[in-house]
């Protein structure tokens, strides 16, 4: 049964493959977000970076963090809590920030291959028109996501090795429940509780389709980071032994080059099949570039 899951999701990966290449420019909106992300990342590093006060805010924060879970008293493990509240604030605002940037460019995705699928066109600016379109749904949805993440972050420092682990599998049941959220956001419109409950219903229509999906995706993501770890420690023993820092330098930058280019890929790929099977669950409708037969299948041990 899970060797048919994979056949099935492969055949998927294989269709998206064949709508990506008809239409490149998708891979923008995962380079768009990335480079919005550094951007978002940075506007937080540096005044961090350049405040004493800031600082020393994220110290006590990590020192109380660190006191909970050895049991110490809060009082004796920092100086200060309204320092702490500050740095909870922008650890807040953070995620927030970030989460929203990935999200609204990932709803622009899924709205620009939407589009594709029904024929119109699907260019940068008729995705970022569609997520605009989406902007209180995506805004709702992203404080739901800043919201969970901050608390799960926030229990992980606090909790032993055994809470971790409990909280990282909430996290995992969360990532799941929430896979198809997003294409009844920016496809529905619905609002987050609304996409949250269409999102669990989908996935159980696909017994996991889109979650065998993602498990491919992760598994290709850790063997792509193994193999540029590779290169970078075979560029560092290259540079060494021929005494060139610059052959060190290229061998190690292609290796990181790899690993962009694979979350490029695989982020455009995931919101084509995304997309494709929400697209069939909720209307029954066959995206173009997919196989009937291929859709069919991925919802056959449901009909059964």
């Amino acid at each position: 049964m899970a060797f048919g899951k994979i056949k099935r999701s492969s055949e998927l990966f294989k269709q998206a493959w064949v709508v990506l290449k008809s239409d490149p420019a998708l891979m923008l909106f995962p380079i768009l977000s990335i480079a919005a992300t550094l951007a978002v990342v940075a506007s937080f590093a540096v005044p961090v970076l350049l405040s004493d006060d800031l600082r020393a805010a994220f110290s006590d924060l990590s020192e109380s963090s660190r006191a909970s879970r050895h049991g110490e008293e809060a009082a004796e493990a920092t100086s200060s809590g309204g320092a702490q509240l500050t740095a909870v604030a922008i650890m807040f605002a953070f995620y927030f920030a970030t989460s929203f940037v990935t999200i609204f460019f990932n709803a622009a995705l899924l709205g620009a291959a939407d589009r594709k699928f029904r024929g119109e066109s699907g260019g940068v600016r008729d995705g970022i028109a569609v997520a605009m379109t989406r902007l209180p749904q995506i805004l709702g949805w992203t404080l739901v996501s800043a919201v969970i993440g901050t608390i799960l972050r926030a229990l992980e420092e606090r909790v032993g090795l055994l809470g971790r682990i409990v909280i990282a599998l909430v996290g995992v049941a969360w990532a799941i429940a929430s896979y198809f959220v997003l294409p009844a956001l920016v496809i529905d419109g619905l609002g987050p509780v609304a996409a949250l409950k269409r999102s669990a219903s989908v996935i159980k229509q696909t017994w996991g389709e889109g979650l065998v999906l993602a498990t491919g995706f992760g598994i290709a993501g850790i063997l792509v980071s193994l193999l540029t770890i590779g290169l970078i420690i075979v560029g560092v023993i290259a540079g060494v032994v021929t005494q060139s820092i610059a052959i060190g330098v290229i061998i190690g930058g292609i290796g990181v080059l790899a690993l962009i280019a694979w979350m490029i890929v695989a982020s455009t790929l995931r919101s084509i099949v995304q997309v494709a099977l929400y697209r069939f669950a909720t209307d029954g409708v066959v995206p173009n570039g997919f196989d009937t037969a291929a859709m069919h299948a991925a919802f056959a041990a449901k009909k059964k």
